[in-house]
């Protein structure tokens, strides 16, 4: 699928802009439980504009529950 890509982009644009500039890791597991964490927060916690202020997740359950709605 070619939207693949452009929404890992968006997750890394975002993650580089608001998160690990901003962190000093001591280990690589610091900044591995980091990364989760914050992907984490991405997909439950985070409204973003382009989804009409929803997180990726009630997206995502909004199109899975209108799937069968286009008959």
């Amino acid at each position: 699928m070619p939207y693949d890509n452009s929404v890992a982009e968006s997750l890394f644009s975002s993650m580089k802009r608001e998160n690990p500039y901003r962190t000093i890791f001591y280990s690589e597991d610091d900044f591995k439980k980091n990364v989760k964490d914050y992907i984490n927060f991405y997909n439950t916690k985070g409204p973003y504009a382009k989804l009409n202020y929803k997180t990726p997740n009630q997206k995502e359950e909004d199109l899975n529950h209108n799937a069968g709605n286009f008959n």
